[in-house]
């Protein structure tokens, strides 16, 4: 991120934040600050791909106008790690403290919640002012927690060396009772009060799972257990077939779920415990527009639809799920873009393609690449941000990719061990003086 920093450290150190153009160039001067001049002319975009190599064009993109980003009309908040104390808070645009540094970990807003973990490890809910929501159900510490989804979140909390997941709902109060959950004949239970699974709710219904002395013991599911339907009220509504694991991210806006077979292979079921589509691929995963990225077993890649039918051909050596139109697919040389036809839309020319973008309903796994229109990319020495057509918007040296996470427009890099912020459009937002930001929400 030398050339990144290279454009802070100039702003700051030299140009107090005036706009000016600057030539980010491997040669600094010395102290480390490159040299800047306020006049220098932009290279103008090359319309003719053969006239020069992408690299070529992505070292003329780090040749930018800095200008300082008006974010006046902007409320949102970012969870970010103190660089002297090492301990998380959130700050707004401004790069002020709207909460104060004092959390172990902290999470993004989803919504006005947000879940951090204290200097104790325990997990505490929030609200945007630092107000604690919740630290405690029924008396005992809460271990871990998931974001609140249709008013209800899933909570472990510490019970001995095992610990006991329910849910809450916004005030904090457990909602019924899991451990009534039916007990599968000839399964051994340490106990009926635990679970090991309880998926955030989608349309009334969520997905939980007792612990058995199989998933105890870190040996998996015990193919006589079975994962369980349940409505709002903690009743069983289904059951999906015994010795199937689920996801734990629960059902997706098709309301399927994916399902792991004891062989280890994917598949998925419906809201009716029925198994939609057999268990056949090494790697299945939600993305958008209702499709499935899922990796067949001669280790090709394509989409398939919730019923398992095939709407892009399994001929990509690698690929990403699809996010906002757009999936970066492999040929086993290069990257490039597909659109939901699969059409390919930006030809195999990138090295490498950053993953950024995580789906509501899925694991950090279903990242894709593109978010607020915009994708990382990477062409020998450079990584690039590009638009939909694949045109470079602005480009950067760097070995590792500097770009951590992108949000609501806001993009946040890191150097050395700090942390700032750019629009997608490359201003200015915030200098490297962070140790970590997360998304603005």
């Amino acid at each position: 991120m030398k050339r990144l920093l290279s454009i802070v450290l100039a702003v700051v150190m030299v140009l107090g934040l005036s706009s000016c153009t600057v030539k980010l160039s491997t040669t600094n001067t010395p102290g480390g600050i490159p040299e800047i001049t306020e006049n220098t002319v932009q290279v103008p975009e090359v319309t003719t791909s053969g006239e020069l190599t992408l690299e070529d064009r992505m070292e003329q993109k780090t040749t930018i106008e800095l200008i300082r980003a008006d974010v006046s009309g902007d409320s949102y908040i970012a969870p970010a790690k103190d660089i002297e104390t090492h301990l998380w808070g959130y700050i707004d645009l401004n790069g002020k403290w709207v909460i104060k540094p004092q959390y172990r970990t902290a999470s993004e807003f989803t919504g006005d919640y947000a879940c951090v973990s204290d200097v104790y490890g325990d997990y505490i809910f929030i609200d945007r002012s630092g107000e604690v929501l919740l630290d405690q159900v029924s008396g005992i510490a809460v271990a871990s927690a998931s974001h609140f989804s249709e008013g209800l979140a899933s909570v472990k909390l510490g019970v001995d060396f095992v610990q006991q997941m329910t849910y809450i709902d916004e005030d904090g109060d457990s909602v019924f009772n899991l451990g009534k959950l039916p007990l599968a004949k000839g399964v051994s239970y340490k106990t009926s009060k635990y679970v090991e699974l309880a998926t955030p709710f989608r349309n009334g219904y969520a997905l939980v799972m007792r612990t058995t002395n199989a998933t105890l013991d870190s040996e998996g599911i015990s193919a006589l257990e079975c994962a369980y339907i349940i409505d709002e009220d903690g009743d069983v509504y289904a059951a999906l077939p015994q010795g199937l694991d689920v996801s734990e991210y629960g059902f997706d806006e098709n309301m399927r779920v994916v399902v792991r077979a004891e062989n280890g292979l994917f598949g998925l079921a419906d809201a009716e415990g029925e198994v939609i589509v057999s268990p056949a691929y090494l790697h299945l995963l939600y993305c958008e527009d209702g499709l499935y990225l899922a990796c067949a077993q001669n280790g090709f890649w394509g989409f398939i639809d919730k019923d398992g039918q095939a709407v892009i051909d399994f001929k990509y050596n690698d690929a990403m799920p699809f996010s906002e139109g757009r999936a970066a697919v492999s040929n086993g040389t290069a990257w490039g873009f597909i659109n939901v036809d699969g059409d390919l839309v930006i030809p195999y020319i990138y090295d490498d393609v950053k993953a950024l973008r995580t789906v509501d309903s899925g694991s950090e796994e279903n990242n894709g690449a593109f978010c607020c229109g915009v994708a990382v990319v990477k062409a020998g020495r450079y990584w690039g941000v590009i638009d939909k057509t694949g045109g470079i918007l602005f480009a950067a040296e760097a070995e590792d990719c500097p770009i951590t996470s992108i949000s609501n427009g806001y993009i946040s890099f890191e150097y050395s061990g700090g942390c700032g912020v750019f629009t997608t459009e490359g201003r200015l937002v915030l200098v490297p003086e962070f140790e970590n930001i997360g998304e603005y929400r």
